[in-house]
């Protein structure tokens, strides 16, 4: 399940910038290190049943939850995160008044949008494990992912309208003390309630839900996922480029042979300059930023913003951003018209973050 929001019209700006193309935050907690080996030896809960229940209620009064009194919390505008003095286990809740009512297919796409932009990286390593939507029109998720510190995580989502406002609770836990917390945990959690639910005065309804399709070149050997309302311009053995022809996005990802590059580091930062030099001999009055690594999909690669005007007057604004793999090397570009390009994000993000690189079979490769 992997959808995203679209976005209104641009405002037209009078300046020639761009915002530079950075991945983007996670609303996955941070947690500590942890000792696999003590957690493997001792598997008891680090839920502790003596350690009395307080009473949490958000600044803005949207909801309340109990916490045990000795874990720590860590408010945020948009609701709060739970974490145990361990480290190993922890809860959140997040809201946000998206301004209208929603059918079921619109939670369910809510719900993906949720995962697309805070789990699906490769960094994260998401896998589903399974979905299900409780009586109440709640929609739940459990899948693993990946984390530098935590390691392996077991998670759990669960989503919710009240109006207008969606709630989001989610479960973090290390493997390990996922058999023997969750019920303790999921306790915990079912002792969130709504409180002021009023819509808010400035609230405006959400812009629509778009689904995404997964594609890939003939060859299969890589694979992202694209709005369907997108247009597929090219999809050939080594190249796959899809457009949104009413906002001039265009959205390319390719790869090709490069038996060189298994032997050179710098293979990937030497073909994205390559490409802006490139540009810079038909356009020269192209300006870039400087090449910042990047990493796409499992490899660590580089990324390049660049601007220039062509002869119509428009200006554009792209990234690209190349990775080199077992003497292949893989590139993504996205441009968009300059005053646009920020909101073009909003499809480029989840676009980039779910390419993988796949063998024959459409499998991912690695973890």
């Amino acid at each position: 399940m992997l959808w995203l929001t679209g976005c209104g019209n641009a405002t037209p700006s009078s300046q020639r910038s761009f915002s530079p193309l950075r991945p983007d935050p996670t609303a996955t907690p941070n947690f500590p290190a942890y000792s696999p080996l003590k957690d493997q030896r001792q598997p008891t809960s680090v839920v502790a049943d003596l350690v009395p229940l307080k009473q949490y209620i958000h600044a803005s009064s949207r909801f309340g939850i109990t916490y045990p009194d000795n874990w720590q919390f860590f408010e945020r505008p948009d609701g709060v995160v739970f974490i145990e003095p361990a480290n190993q286990v922890g809860y959140s809740v997040f809201f946000s008044d998206v301004g209208e009512v929603y059918t079921p297919e619109q939670i369910s796409q809510y719900l993906g949008l949720f995962l697309v932009n805070n789990f699906m990286t490769s960094a994260t390593n998401f896998s589903p494990l399974d979905t299900k939507t409780e009586a109440d029109g709640s929609m739940v998720v459990h899948f693993t992912s990946l984390d530098p510190k935590l390691g392996k995580a077991m998670n759990e989502v669960q989503l919710f309208q009240q109006k207008t406002v969606m709630f989001v609770l989610l479960i973090n836990s290390t493997e390990t003390q996922w058999t023997v917390s969750r019920d303790k945990l999921k306790k915990l959690v079912n002792s969130f309630k709504p409180l002021d639910t009023n819509p808010l005065p400035t609230a405006t309804p959400t812009r629509k839900i778009v689904d995404l399709t997964l594609i890939g070149p003939t060859s299969s050997e890589f694979g992202f996922f694209y709005p369907n309302d997108w247009e597929v311009l090219v999809q050939d053995k080594n190249m796959v480029t899809v457009v949104k022809p009413d906002q001039n996005y265009t959205f390319t990802a390719s790869n090709y042979l490069a038996p060189a590059s298994v032997d050179d580091p710098q293979a990937a930062e030497k073909t994205a300059e390559a490409f802006v030099e490139n540009i810079k001999k038909q356009y020269d009055n192209l300006q870039k930023r400087p090449t910042s690594e990047f990493r796409l999909d499992t490899m660590k690669g580089v990324t390049i913003d660049y601007l220039y005007q062509d002869e119509q007057g428009t200006d554009w604004a792209g990234s690209i951003i190349v990775g080199a793999s077992k003497g292949k090397i893989y590139q993504i570009v996205f441009t968009a018209p300059a005053p646009s390009f920020e909101n073009g994000l909003n499809w480029f993000n989840p676009m980039y973050k779910s390419f993988r690189v796949l063998d024959t079979t459409g499998l991912i490769i690695g973890n």
